[in-house]
């Protein structure tokens, strides 16, 4: 038998078999969550407060603009935080690598 923990709650399921001598029993069924996405990542940087980081204009290409970190409290892939760039204009300036930090800005 392969139990699948999933939420903390007792369940009373019932089974009828139909037939012409129908039988019926009763069973009861606790079921654990062992993690639900309950919890939003925390911003460590930038600041969770102006959510920015500023470059110099005079930064060169090559450089490291910024390392961004964030956590979230839920356990596995509900705890797994990615890190992307948008950029409306469809101009590549930037590069994330390994969905760790921002690396990397090009002329």
């Amino acid at each position: 038998m392969t139990i699948i923990i999933i939420i903390k709650e007792d369940i009373i399921y019932y089974f009828k078999k139909s037939s012409l001598n129908p039988l019926c029993t009763e069973l009861n069924v606790t079921v654990t969550v062992l993690d639900e996405n309950d919890n939003k990542p925390e911003w460590h940087y930038p600041h969770a407060r102006d959510k920015e980081v500023n470059i110099t204009s005079d930064l060169p290409p090559g450089r490291i603009v910024a390392r961004i970190l964030a956590m979230d409290l839920d356990a596995g892939e509900n705890g797994r935080v990615v890190y992307s760039l948008i950029d409306p204009h469809r101009r590549t300036v930037f590069q994330v690598r390994f969905n760790l930090f921002i690396d990397h800005i090009y002329e």
